[in-house]
């Protein structure tokens, strides 16, 4: 890895109580440093040596990034979330702005977790629950996407723009048919039908 690369390996924090809280996994030595990185979310950052670790305080998306050096450390372990495999996946870059980099591979990460999570819920024993659990966790990271092309180009620089999109539609589509709307639609039509046999 050259000097002038940045490494980017995004992952989502636990929410569990204390659990996505940096500064209990980063001890001293770690400096916070102002949250003026080009990100468009409230975040926490603490940067020490080549290593800086934003951590998203409403989506839960974050990443550990590296200055010429691998983006790895301990603490990932610690401070992502379990119900998904460690995050194995990381992008490069040299030259960009690092701040909206790491927006962008934040970003790209969470259009996987909507993917996963919404192909989890439909396959769960009991998929309406799964996805009231998968829509508490997954809100804020499907708003940020909304319009995350529009407001970082480097999203669609690298071509990450369809599948940020196929994973909105995936999980509109998984509440659709499992969430408050799909039970509503599926009652009306079980009326509907009652109806018609007492008519018929």
């Amino acid at each position: 890895m050259e000097d002038d690369e940045i490494e980017v390996r995004p992952f989502l924090k636990d929410n569990g109580p204390f659990a996505g809280m940096p500064s209990r996994f980063l001890g001293r030595g770690w400096k916070r440093v102002p949250d003026g990185r080009g990100l468009p979310e409230r975040s926490t950052v603490l940067r020490r040596m080549g290593l800086v670790f934003v951590v998203g305080r409403v989506t839960g998306l974050s990443a550990c990034i590296g200055y010429g050096r691998p983006a790895e450390h301990p603490a990932i372990r610690m401070m992502a979330t379990r119900i998904l495999p460690y995050p194995d996946w990381t992008c490069r870059t040299r030259g960009a702005d690092p701040g909206m980099f790491a927006d962008a591979c934040m970003l790209r990460y969470g259009a996987d977790v909507l993917t996963r999570l919404s192909r989890d819920a439909c396959r769960d024993a009991h998929p309406r629950l799964a996805c009231l659990v998968m829509r508490c966790r997954c809100a804020p990271i499907r708003r940020a996407l909304a319009h995350a092309d529009r407001f970082n180009p480097l999203i669609g620089a690298n071509g990450w723009g369809e599948d940020i999109g196929l994973a909105c539609e995936l999980y509109d589509a998984t509440l659709r048919e499992y969430g408050p709307v799909g039970a509503v639609r599926r009652l009306a039509d079980l009326i509907g039908g009652f109806r018609r046999t007492v008519r018929g």
